[in-house]
């Protein structure tokens, strides 16, 4: 039986941190939304941002979109970095580069090249939850979470 690697749960401050995502599709538009109360410096890189990303991302004050495709090389005097473009190749190549520069980075279409997950995230004034299911059931999770949010409201 096969074990998974399992994620300790940090709640870690954002603020000041410079976000780095390549791509713009839904995914890459899930991870945005799920940053932007969090962290006010995110740039996305990605052709097609200014066409496949919702207005209230292309207009927010946080984020900063470059029309254009990763460059090898490219990643420098960032945080953290999401590799979410429709290339499974482009998305391991963004990992081996941030690997090499020690920088933390997650690959949307595979677990494996991942430091991080994104969580499941409950939020009220008060309190905030991250729900992970170690990349597995994502399903369960969404529930649950909105099963929090409905008793938390």
């Amino acid at each position: 039986m096969k074990t998974h690697t399992k994620y300790f749960p940090l709640f870690v401050s954002l603020e000041n941190k410079r976000i780095l995502i390549f791509g713009a599709g839904k995914i890459a538009a899930r991870r945005i939304n799920s940053l932007l109360s969090f962290c006010p410096r995110i740039t996305v890189v990605a052709p097609e941002a200014y066409s496949t990303l919702p207005a209230d991302i292309i207009t927010h004050s946080s984020v900063t979109i470059r029309d254009a495709s990763y460059q090898p090389g490219e990643i420098h005097d960032v945080d953290l970095v999401i590799a979410a473009t429709n290339q499974q190749d482009v998305n391991h190549a963004i990992y081996l580069e941030c690997k090499e520069k020690n920088i933390l980075v997650g690959n949307a279409a595979n677990q494996n090249e991942c430091d991080f997950f994104f969580p499941a995230i409950v939020e009220t004034d008060q309190i905030t939850l991250g729900l992970c299911s170690h990349g597995q059931n994502h399903s369960t999770v969404r529930k649950l979470a909105a099963s929090l949010r409905d008793f938390l409201s």
